[in-house]
């Protein structure tokens, strides 16, 4: 096989990635091999830079067409499990994004005049569009799962898209000002959202086709319970809520943001094959 350096391979590696992972599996090796032929041919960098600026615009059209035929193609059951892949890695990016705007400081970060708009306007919403991807990953994982889930799986993901639904209303009501009886409800919804998330990933088995990685859903899963629990003991035991610093709470979400998009990157990727078990086809 022919050899060009280093680098480029393993960038070029990096962006086959943006394919389905049927389409990499099927045609991959052969591309690498397109590519470092043609980068061999390069000789000036002129040519280099016009190479990467043609496969960066051949790579963004193509992929979007694989995965717009990829999704035509498969069948309901992976068309649900990927769609909650997908909604997961959005909430795990807005959660985050959500509290860094939270904590900004006007004085430094942006102007005083516009503390109105990113605290009380902004933050929340992303906050809330976060809940609602979750809450769509949720039913769709349900959903797209529920044929081959075991029992306790099934109650997990069951247990997971009330919570997620019951902390929007929550959320929600304390938006509007409903009353501060409310975020029980709220925090109590997205305890049980996080903890169905655990006990899925922990309940899977040899049927089971999520992907067999616990850390991630551990990751994911324990963090935002653990937090709510200790306050909550705290509070009965002191009559005082636990306030503790701010960077102890940017940390847990940040470990539960990693963990969705840990576990969302393997919904969205997971093989068509597993999922076609589901609809009664051959795996």
């Amino acid at each position: 096989m022919n050899t060009a350096p280093r680098r480029p391979v393993q960038l070029y590696r990096a962006l086959l990635a943006a394919y389905p992972r049927e389409f990499r599996g099927e045609y991959g090796a052969a591309m690498q091999q397109l590519f470092v032929d043609q980068y061999r041919r390069a000789r000036t960098p002129g040519e280099r830079t016009a190479l990467w600026l043609r496969t960066l615009a051949d790579t963004a059209m193509a992929a979007i067409s694989e995965w717009l035929k990829a999704w035509r193609t498969a069948p309901p059951a992976a068309r649900l499990v990927r769609a909650a892949g997908i909604l997961f890695i959005i909430g795990g990016i807005f959660v985050p994004l959500a509290w860094w705007l939270g904590t900004l400081r006007p004085s430094f970060d942006y102007p005083y005049r516009y503390q109105p708009f990113v605290q009380d306007v902004l933050a929340p919403a992303l906050f809330m569009a976060a809940l609602t991807a979750f809450t769509g990953g949720a039913i769709c994982l349900l959903l797209g799962m529920w044929p081959a889930a075991n029992g306790h799986q099934r109650l997990a993901l069951l247990s997971s898209a009330l919570g997620s639904t019951a902390s929007i209303v929550g959320w929600g009501a304390l938006g509007l000002q409903l009353g501060d009886s409310w975020w029980s409800f709220a925090m109590g919804g997205l305890t049980l959202f996080f903890l169905g998330v655990l006990w899925a990933g922990l309940a899977a088995d040899a049927r089971n086709p999520l992907p067999h990685a616990p850390g991630a859903w551990v990751l994911a899963g324990l963090w935002i319970p653990v937090s709510a629990l200790a306050g909550a003991v705290y509070e009965m035991v002191t009559g005082r809520w636990l306030d503790g610093p701010d960077w102890v709470f940017g940390l847990a979400l940040m470990l539960t943001s990693l963990g969705m998009l840990w576990v969302g990157r393997g919904l969205a990727q997971m093989p068509v094959q597993a999922a076609r078990a589901q609809d009664g086809g051959d795996a």
